[in-house]
């Protein structure tokens, strides 16, 4: 099985119309900003391989889901991204913004506090 980022770089190859419902190709800038993003999660609490595909607008989603947790991250510009968290027991819900050109090259706090939260997995 490829790794996450052998994924990413294969989405360079994924053409317009992926999806067969006139989905864009993912855009260079926000694949390049995925794979940065992704290096970044590596000092993150340890988590399972997200769940990588391409978006119909030509961005990228990350998807993690351990238990009940759930969480999302789009990259739709090569300078941000939003995320989804959900927690299927509690319904407790978070949605946020990510900047992923940080100053101090770590990830965000509120996405590294959410992340913190996930019992870790071991891969």
């Amino acid at each position: 099985m490829a790794t996450p980022l052998e994924q990413l770089e294969a989405m360079r190859k994924v053409s317009d119309n992926w999806d067969g419902y006139g989905g864009a190709a993912p855009r260079p800038e926000l694949i390049d900003a995925a794979i940065a993003f992704f290096r970044e999660l590596r000092g993150a609490p340890s988590l399972s391989p997200p769940y990588l595909t391409p978006t119909r607008t030509g961005g990228v989603l990350f998807a993690w889901e351990q238990g009940p947790h759930q969480l999302e991250v789009e990259v739709n510009s090569p300078v941000q991204g939003e995320y989804l968290y959900l927690n299927r027991e509690t319904g407790e819900s978070a949605t946020g913004t990510v900047l992923f050109q940080q100053n101090n090259g770590q990830p965000p706090f509120a996405l590294t506090a959410i992340m913190s939260a996930l019992p870790a997995v071991t891969v």
